[in-house]
């Protein structure tokens, strides 16, 4: 039996299928991740092109045979084309796309990383924001919808107030020198002072640079990748 889905969705993956076909995966509003079929579209002058393209935000409609989806419309609501035209920021991007993609299950709902995925790319659209902050707060907000938020005010263990700059992986946060254990690391004075900061503060906060923003970048993504036990393929391309 052929159903028919109307939602808002973004493009969080794009693979070529066949000779003219692509494989999309996109992050629906109403129904989470679904994987879907687009005919044709990588033929010249194929009208919904732009719809099997990362970043695009648009409303589809999908028909459903069975477990099989395929896009056979789309009206765009924003392409973010400026990401693509920016390296830094197209890789920036990439990395958001991948962790969204890691963590969104299939077909299981998910508003609050929707806003967040589309806030991120807003923010790198709009807004001439440090790369590393978005993608840093990007991660933030996305292990706290995994269950793993970052504790910055109090040791993760014992409840003490912070006395020290060791972030330790395994419990999420910053320790005491009673409970850092092995799995930890030592941020510098500003780094914690910008962890601490975009723990609190919106996309729209964020400043145009800050230092640190590299190392806490990489501790979040650590910490992220410890959590997941995933890779995430596109930072080391970011990075280099």
């Amino acid at each position: 039996m052929i159903n028919e889905l109307k939602d808002k969705a973004i493009v969080l993956n794009s693979t070529d299928y066949k000779e003219n076909d692509k494989l999309v995966t996109l992050f629906t509003l109403e129904h989470g991740k679904i994987k879907a079929r687009m005919r044709g579209v990588k033929k010249r002058g194929a009208k919904l092109a732009y719809a099997s393209q990362l970043f695009c935000f648009a409303d589809y409609i999908l028909s459903k045979n069975g477990d099989y989806y395929t896009v056979i419309n789309a009206s765009q609501i924003d392409s973010f084309y400026d990401i693509s035209n920016d390296l830094n920021d197209y890789y920036g991007a990439s990395v958001i796309l991948e962790v969204a993609d890691t963590i969104i299950r299939q077909e299981e709902p998910n508003p609050e990383m929707f806003v967040n995925v589309l806030s991120a790319l807003k923010t790198l659209e709009y807004y001439d924001k440090n790369v590393m902050l978005v993608i840093s707060k990007f991660l933030i907000l996305s292990m706290k919808a995994s269950g793993y938020e970052i504790n910055t005010d109090n040791c993760t263990e014992c409840g003490k107030k912070i006395d020290t700059n060791i972030f330790s992986f395994d419990h999420g946060g910053f320790v005491c020198n009673l409970h850092k254990g092995t799995n930890s690391t030592i941020l510098s004075d500003a780094g914690v002072r910008l962890l601490k900061y975009l723990e609190k503060n919106s996309f729209e906060d964020l400043p145009d640079d800050a230092v640190g923003s590299k190392n806490v970048m990489k501790l979040l993504a650590y910490y992220f990748e410890e959590k997941t036990e995933t890779k995430l393929n596109s930072l080391k391309i970011f990075l280099q």
